[in-house]
């Protein structure tokens, strides 16, 4: 029997990432792991699944599983997840038919129940952070790390308001520069990292890493540096930097307004029970 161990946004992020620690450390041959920020799911073993499953893996592609109710991008999220298990050949014949019908349901359920219509995004909730602790934020230095989606759209939402001097840097430089080619904005090599956020003003993170890539010790005691973590496990480790205003993505998730008509999340859930009945 296929099985799930999950955990998501319901836990504090000391949780999750204690999950994410102890559920990475021994994988078995046979798995789909998915990881977002705001969840981690291991779907592991053989056989059939039961509709449970399926319900479940329908309702998180289909947002109704997510923090904003709807979200666009938890789609493409299972889907890498999935395709990297398919590339390094730890997915199965039976996790493949769970995925591949929940993506068919899925489809379906967002194209037709009007789910993802009035969505606020974490990208947008960060830009509304940003401006409720800094003025003139089109004067600020900005450094974003990583090639996450996330960071695309809050770079798309930086320019939108003015911001020139914006910096991007990714473990893989040739990522972050094509990056900043497409945006229009600047690149840094990921090795001259510590010697940037000396001088920066607004740091932003969202770099998948089981370990954090930035200490107290990487920042300077008197530089007043706004830093945004954005990931789980979360990239930024402070001990006691009192000028730094630090913020998670719990801080930024409080930013985000979002109402979903409830009719149309009851459609989406009656869609996968009709549908969920013509697999099982």
């Amino acid at each position: 029997m296929i099985r799930v161990k999950k955990i998501d946004y319901n836990a504090s992020i000391t949780k999750r990432e204690k999950f994410i620690s102890e559920i990475t450390a021994k994988l078995p041959d046979k798995y789909v792991y998915l990881q977002t920020c705001n969840r981690a799911e291991l779907y592991f073993g053989s056989g059939n699944f039961s509709d449970e499953i399926l319900k479940h893996l329908c309702r998180v592609i289909s947002g109704l599983e997510s923090k904003i109710t709807g979200e666009t991008n938890i789609h493409g999220q299972v889907k890498k997840a999935y395709f990297e298990a398919i590339e390094n050949d730890h997915s199965s014949p039976e996790l493949n038919k769970l995925f591949q019908t929940a993506f068919k349901i899925a489809k379906k359920v967002r194209a037709e129940s009007g789910i993802t219509g009035t969505i606020v995004s974490h990208s947008r909730a960060c830009i509304e952070l940003l401006k409720s602790v800094i003025e003139n934020l089109e004067s600020k230095k900005i450094i974003i790390i990583g090639a996450h989606h996330t960071n695309k759209k809050i770079i798309r939402l930086l320019t939108s308001a003015n911001c020139e001097k914006i910096f991007i840097i990714n473990r893989t430089d040739e990522k972050a520069e094509l990056i900043a080619k497409d945006f229009n904005c600047n690149f840094l090599p990921y090795s001259d990292l510590k010697d940037e956020i000396k001088n920066v003003d607004i740091l932003i993170s969202a770099v998948r890493a089981k370990q954090p890539i930035l200490f107290s010790d990487d920042f300077t005691e008197n530089k007043n540096l706004i830093a945004i973590d954005l990931s789980v496990p979360r990239n930024i480790h402070l001990d006691s930097k009192p000028k730094i205003k630090y913020f998670d993505i719990e801080d930024v998730e409080k930013f985000i307004h979002c109402e979903v008509n409830r009719n149309k999340i009851k459609k989406a859930e009656q869609m996968i029970s009709d549908r969920i009945k013509k697999y099982i």
